[in-house]
């Protein structure tokens, strides 16, 4: 038996996921026992990454990617230019100097790697002030509403995303 190399994990991984997406979220529970592993499996591997004290993936509904992608936020409160520092279907991660309250609606301006933009709406879940970076925030944001075409998207961009940073 041969062991499978990481890009055959991750490959596997898209494609269950992408049926789990098809079908909204529902699996078989042997199809959904699959995914949870192979979600697993590679959080696990790339949990090695860290921004201040916090794995950049933590156990989620979808996975998330470390990346470093510019953002442009507007709420009520605050209009900014910020870079996200992971991203996955169901939010993102942002390093900012302006923070907002949790529970702000804020329209992000993704800038993607491929010169393409995305426009979501999303909630701040939380905040926290990195420590020893005075004037330095960290928000969690979770989308909200999305539509099919930006949830497909934001997978697409993901799952290119993660083959490329595959080892």
């Amino acid at each position: 038996m041969t062991v499978p190399s990481m890009a055959d994990i991750i490959n596997a991984f898209i494609k269950i996921d992408e049926k789990r997406i098809k079908q909204n979220g529902e699996l078989f529970p042997t199809d959904y026992a699959y995914w949870v592993s192979l979600k697993d499996f590679i959080e696990t591997h790339f949990d090695k990454i860290k921004c201040g004290d916090k794995s950049i993936l933590e156990r989620r509904n979808s996975i998330r990617i470390p990346v470093y992608l510019r953002v442009d936020f507007q709420s009520k409160e605050q209009f900014g230019r910020a870079y996200i520092s992971n991203l996955g279907e169901g939010g993102v991660s942002i390093e900012s100097e302006f923070p907002l309250n949790t529970g702000s609606v804020v329209l992000i301006k993704i800038y993607l790697n491929n010169k393409s933009q995305l426009e979501v709406k999303g909630r701040v879940v939380w905040l926290s002030q990195e420590t020893g970076k005075p004037g330095h925030w960290r928000l969690g944001i979770k989308f909200v509403n999305l539509t099919k075409d930006l949830k497909q998207k934001l997978s697409e961009f993901v799952y290119s995303t993660l083959q490329e940073i595959k080892p």
